[in-house]
Formats: structure tokens, C-alpha cells, sequence
């Protein structure tokens, strides 16, 4: 049985290829999904789906409603009947652009 673990947290660093990279290493049975990893890509899927936005802000509000969406979708696949949640903040600060906790989530710092 492979277990699932959603990688959250910053995506300016590679720590969710290094930990990936380590799982295999190791031959763990499993299976990551997180966030869009493509920066550029994250900040600017609103646009690409919804149009031009008229400000920085709504532009912003844009991709986090997509981003958003596309979480909510990965956490209701069944295939996440077994899941897992690992977190990475660099610095011990949730920025506000990042999503929010899950509400089931136990933190471990």
C-alpha cells in the first residue's frame, strides 16, 4: 500500500524534490502531490483561465482562488484516503500569500 503525502509550504526552494529524491533513495511506498511547483506558473494561472485581471491584487486573488481550487480537488480524489501532510516553512513564518492550514492538520512545530 503506498501512502500519500501532500507537500505544503514555500515553493521558492527544492526541498519537495530533495524529499522525493530521499523516499526513493529509501524505497518507501510513496506517493507526493502539493501545490503547482512552477512559480511563474502559480502566479499566473488565474490569468491564464480567467482573463487579464485590471490590478496586481485582484491578479493575486485570481491565482489563489485557482490554486485553491486545484488543492481542494487533490484532497477529495479518493486515492487520498490515506493521507499524509508534510509542511515546509523555511522560516517559521506562513507568508499570506501561502495557503492556509488544513483544518485537520497537526502541526509538529
Amino acid at each position: 500500500m503506498k501512502l500519500t503525502v501532500y507537500l505544503a509550504g514555500e515553493i521558492h526552494t527544492n526541498w519537495r524534490s530533495e524529499l522525493r529524491d530521499k523516499a526513493a533513495a529509501l524505497k518507501l511506498p510513496l506517493e507526493f502531490v502539493g501545490p503547482m511547483e512552477n512559480h511563474e506558473r502559480s502566479d499566473n494561472i488565474g490569468e491564464d483561465i480567467l482573463g487579464e485581471q485590471p490590478n496586481p491584487i485582484l491578479k493575486d486573488a485570481a491565482a489563489s482562488q485557482i490554486n485553491n481550487l486545484r488543492t481542494g480537488l487533490l484532497m477529495k480524489k479518493p486515492i487520498l484516503s490515506s493521507l499524509c501532510l508534510a509542511r515546509n516553512i523555511s522560516n517559521g513564518i506562513l507568508p499570506w500569500t501561502q495557503a492556509p492550514p488544513f483544518p485537520w492538520e497537526n502541526r509538529l512545530f
